[in-house]
């Protein structure tokens, strides 16, 4: 079994699922780049990250629906691998599924599975490891999307759950101050990754999504991971349920006829 180097200096932890994504695996090179040990959590098994600070726990998040067994047995494989102890403990939830269904296509499976990785396995795994991990702060970021405030037509099951996802985070920023922890979601709005590339078989398409953000543009993993990277490293106490758009403008844009 990997062990963590030791540390005398400072042990800071991060804890990213949906870890072998596009935009996953870029947040797990900034908290590299920053001497963080690094967990990443992903049922795809990632490309060889060539640094010894980096664990990637092969893992479908949907089985953490199944119970707190599951639960406990996977922040177990976390915690074999570090730390007992970390001054900075950050956890990024980033994975998601998107089913792309009309409403009177969706199955009752389709709603678990969509509910199960984009909502109650953030909150499991939230609650069991700030419960068995010791940590000076900590500091949680959740990445929603821009379809918990605006949509469109077969995203019916991914909306809903992410702006589940958004009240969660309201919700556990309550429960969670007076523990000192921070917990924030992000809500992108279209990031140029190989899932929404391999979307639009006809490549204008992109395109003209592009035109449709008055930055004239969509927005890119590196900048979204920077981000990311940014707020925790503000360690502001007071910025603390916040819902933050990332969006290009083109949440305030209105698509009137010229």
């Amino acid at each position: 079994m990997k062990c963590w180097r030791e540390n005398n200096l400072k042990n800071k932890i991060a804890i990213i699922t949906g870890s072998s994504g596009d935009i996953g695996s870029s947040i797990v090179e900034q908290y590299l780049k920053d001497d963080f040990y690094v967990v990443g959590i992903d049922k795809k098994q990632m490309n060889e990250v060539s640094n010894k600070n980096f664990i990637h726990i092969k893992e479908n998040l949907i089985q953490l629906t199944l119970g707190d067994n599951e639960a406990k047995r996977l922040i177990n494989q976390i915690t074999d691998n570090m730390p007992s102890k970390t001054d900075e403990l950050v956890i990024v939830n980033n994975a998601a599924v998107q089913i792309v269904k009309s409403a009177d296509d969706l199955t009752a499976e389709d709603w678990n599975e969509s509910f199960g990785v984009n909502m109650i396995a953030p909150f499991i795994l939230i609650k069991t490891i700030i419960n068995q991990i010791a940590f000076n702060d900590c500091q949680i970021i959740n990445i929603g999307s821009i379809h918990s405030k605006l949509t469109k037509s077969c995203f019916v099951s991914y909306a809903v759950s992410k702006s589940a996802l958004e009240a969660l985070t309201r919700s556990y920023a309550i429960e969670l101050a007076d523990r000192g922890i921070s917990i924030n979601a992000i809500s992108p709005a279209a990031i140029s990754t190989r899932m929404l590339q391999d979307g639009f078989s006809d490549k204008s398409k992109v395109k003209e999504l592009e035109s449709y953000h008055p930055t004239n543009s969509i927005g890119n993993t590196e900048d979204l991971s920077r981000f990311v990277k940014s707020i925790t490293d503000q360690k502001d106490s007071f910025l603390t349920g916040s819902i933050i758009e990332y969006t290009g403008g083109i949440g305030s844009r209105l698509h009137d006829p010229s």
